[in-house]
């Protein structure tokens, strides 16, 4: 896709130019002086924005929080093997 500066143009003519282009003419900095916009496929960029959050979902890891049972009278070395092993994996 080419990226082509058009400078600040009016409002008409870049709506103008998007339907020409048979795409859309989004705002993306609206608090800028003058708002900034962009002629781009909106549902395109919607799917590949999804696309991109799923995954970086992916790549995430869980952190697993691991729960053990201790008693005044457990052994130190049984807690101690209790505490450096995996759990198993549950249901």
């Amino acid at each position: 896709m080419q990226r082509v500066k058009s400078g600040v143009v009016p409002t008409r003519e870049a709506l103008r130019m998007a339907q020409q282009a048979e795409l859309d003419l989004v705002e993306v900095a609206p608090n800028s002086t003058p708002p900034v916009c962009r002629i781009m496929d909106f549902g395109k960029f919607l799917y590949e924005k999804e696309k991109k959050e799923r995954e970086a979902r992916k790549a995430q890891t869980k952190v697993e929080i691991k729960e053990i049972r201790l008693r005044p009278k457990t052994p130190v070395p049984t807690a101690i093997s209790r505490w450096k092993t995996p759990p198993l994996a549950g249901p």
